[in-house]
């Protein structure tokens, strides 16, 4: 009787373990390419940091999400996305909950309409960098309520 209970409390443990974040992999190692990644994005995006919101911006006048995002993607991978957001949830490949890298494009829903209208680029550390509609181009927690609560899901382009 006292090897099933420990059975069923290491399972427990185990189930809670490996469901503790959705956004993040559990155990996972970061590879030098990751790391590597992160920081030509961060590095790219740091000029664009406090840049304005414009809804149909792609410059440092002003930019909106998916604005900011097809710049970035641009200048470290040499790759043009789609304009929209809803065009960037539907292409890429999707990626499965809790197994983000770095470049990840994050989708959100309902943060100023309906359906899928904002992205950002995940940079690690359940953090992303995207153009807010309120403060401007910004670095966020993806932890927090409100992106936890307003998260649809994540493409790779890269």
């Amino acid at each position: 009787m006292n090897k099933i209970i420990v059975l069923i409390l290491l399972l427990i443990g185990f189930f809670i373990a490996c469901t503790s974040s959705r956004f993040s992999r559990p155990g996972r190692v970061v590879s030098a390419d990751d790391d590597m990644v992160c920081n030509n994005i961060i590095s790219v995006a740091k000029p664009w940091l406090g840049v304005p919101y414009k809804y149909g911006g792609t410059d440092f006048d002003g930019v909106d999400c998916s604005g900011f995002v097809q710049q970035i993607y641009l200048q470290v991978f040499d790759i043009a996305l789609p304009r929209t957001t809803a065009e960037m949830f539907d292409g890429g490949s999707y990626v499965r909950d809790g197994w983000l890298s770095c470049a990840d494009l994050l989708f959100f829903k309902n943060v100023r309409g309906n359906g899928v209208d904002h992205v950002g680029i995940y940079i690690g550390n359940n953090r992303f960098v995207h153009a807010s509609s309120s403060s401007g181009v910004v670095i966020s927690d993806l932890t927090s309520d409100y992106y936890t609560e307003h998260f649809v899901g994540a493409r790779r382009y890269y």
